[in-house]
């Protein structure tokens, strides 16, 4: 995920989703990551698990 922003650049929107691999702690730590790196949106797990502010960070 690193490489793909340091290749493309901040000019390029990056999306994520896991298909739904990551358990919530390990999607929260990856969403964090990835905040860092600027992507846009990460879908870590099946929506049941999490509630409407999974996204509050984009």
């Amino acid at each position: 995920m690193e490489q793909g922003r340091k290749r493309l650049g901040d000019k390029v929107i990056l999306y994520a989703d896991a298909n739904g691999t990551y358990d919530s702690r390990a999607g929260i730590e990856v969403g964090r990551m990835l905040q860092e790196l600027n992507y846009r949106f990460f879908e870590p797990k099946k929506s049941s698990c999490l509630t409407s502010r999974r996204a509050k960070w984009l």
